[in-house]
């Protein structure tokens, strides 16, 4: 999409993930292997604005993976040489897929000064954290359903040749 005062484009993109692991010593019992083999399709798409020749308006919209870390999945467990924790790997874990939307409100007052303000919200399916298991031991799960937004400010601003750059964010997220 083109045209004077809207721009978008967009896309998918296919991803096949295999991960996983074999332990050659075989422990009857215990989880010897690991083999995840998926495929996700992560559609995009950005549209912006122009307000005018100095500010635009911005959103998109795109689905996004998070797989697990290799020591994450191995059946490992640590012990504390301190304390009486230990940390353990998860064989079980399953990655994380993500709808993931922002907004943002550009303004470039004059060369190379900018201010933005933007907001975004994602939607988590099994997002990966770590959490107690039994007391003293903790290792990764999947933990249902996640919600994470927030918004930002970001702004240059120069002095001569000095630019003073600002950043604030503000992040709150709930599992459920």
């Amino acid at each position: 999409i083109s045209s004077k005062k809207v721009v978008g484009f967009g896309g998918v993109r296919v991803e096949q993930t295999k991960q996983g692991f074999k332990i050659n010593t075989i422990y009857p019992g215990n989880i010897n292997g690991v083999d995840k083999n998926y495929t996700d399709v992560l559609p995009s798409v950005q549209v912006k604005y122009k307000l005018n020749y100095r500010m635009d308006i911005r959103g998109s919209y795109f689905k996004s993976i998070s797989r697990p870390n290799y020591y994450e999945l191995v059946p490992y467990n640590i012990l504390s040489n301190s304390t009486a924790n230990s940390e353990q790997g998860n064989p079980y874990l399953n990655h994380s897929v993500a709808d993931n939307y922002d907004v943002r409100f550009e303004f470039f007052p004059g060369g190379e000064e900018q201010f933005f303000i933007g907001g975004f919200y994602k939607s988590i399916q099994d997002p990966i954290e770590y959490q107690y298991v039994n007391g003293t031991s903790y290792k990764p799960v999947n933990l249902g359903t996640a919600t994470l937004y927030g918004g930002d400010v970001v702004f240059t601003k120069y002095v001569g040749n000095l630019a003073l750059p600002g950043n604030y964010e503000y992040i709150y997220y709930k599992t459920s």
